[in-house]
This record gives C-alpha cells, structure tokens and sequence, in this order.
C-alpha cells in the first residue's frame, strides 16, 4: 500500500513539474514574442529609411562635385584678374571684374550654404521614421508574434508527444 502511495506521489510530483515548466515556456514564449516584435518593427524602420539616405548621399556628393566645379573656375577667373591688373591694358581689367565671375562667386556661397545644411540634416536622426505609421509597425509585429507563436507551439505539441511516447 505504501509502494501505491508512494508511486502516486512521484506521480503527482511529475504532473507538477510538468505544469511548472510549461509555465516557463509559456512565459519565455511571451518575452521572445515581445523581443522580436520590437526588433522587427526597428529594422523595418531602417529598411525604409535607406532608400532614403541613399537619395541624400548622391545630392550631397553631386554637390560637391558641383562645388569642386564651380571653385576652380573662381580660381581660373582670380588668376586671370591678376594677371589683367598686373598687365595694366584697360580691355584686360575690365574682363577681371566681369559678370561672370561674380555670378561663379555667387553661386559657390550659395551652394556651399546649401550643402551646409544639408550635412547638419543627415548629422540628426528623426525620432520616428517618416514613412512608416505605428499601425503599420505593429502589424508587422503582430504577424511576427503570431509566426513565432505558432511555431513554438509546433514545438511544443512535437515536444509533449515524444515526451508521452517515451514515457
């Protein structure tokens, strides 16, 4: 009688520890569905930002170039108001102070300016993505909650059936 007890006892110890960790689980499974969730939603954001950034990258450098351009012929058009003065001829001087090179001088501050502060908006990050709205980002997180959801339970099922076959 007391070998039926006993076995009883070892029985119901089992069925509690049994119901301990699929408590664990349960809650591990909860903790990953929150983790992915927000690490999806994150990269998600990323995505759509890159195209983004990629766009702002190419201006910036299509303005250097610019810059580059419109620097050397300031400095083409300095030299050659150089040379005039250093000449002394009145047609000479009079092409150093030309229109053209003050719309060149003109047109390098203003796209310097630009550039400027082009570069302090790439140098600050937005809070919250433009594109994407929180609806948008919890519906990814939600179908990637309910994906990893279904397969832990997969999982478990799988678990649960060899554990019965075993035991």
């Amino acid at each position: 009688k007391l070998k039926a007890v006993s076995k009883s006892i070892d029985t119901l110890y089992i069925d509690w520890e049994q119901e301990k960790n699929l408590h664990c689980l349960s809650m591990l499974q909860r903790r990953h569905h929150i983790c992915l969730s927000v690490i999806q939603s994150r990269i998600s954001s990323i995505v759509t930002l890159l195209p983004q950034t990629r766009k702002k990258i190419e201006e910036v450098n299509r303005g250097i170039d610019e810059v580059a351009i419109l620097e050397s012929l300031l400095i083409e058009a300095r030299r050659e108001r150089d040379d005039a003065e250093h000449s002394n001829t009145e047609d000479v001087v009079s092409f150093a102070l030309n229109i053209g090179m003050l719309r060149n001088n003109y047109q390098l501050n203003d796209r310097l300016s630009s550039l400027e502060e082009e570069v302090v908006h790439l140098q600050t990050l937005p809070d919250e993505p433009d594109q994407m709205s929180h609806a948008m980002i919890d519906a990814v997180a939600d179908d990637v909650v309910r994906s990893v959801k279904e397969a832990l339970q997969e999982e478990f099922a799988a678990a649960k059936a060899n554990q019965r076959a075993v035991g």
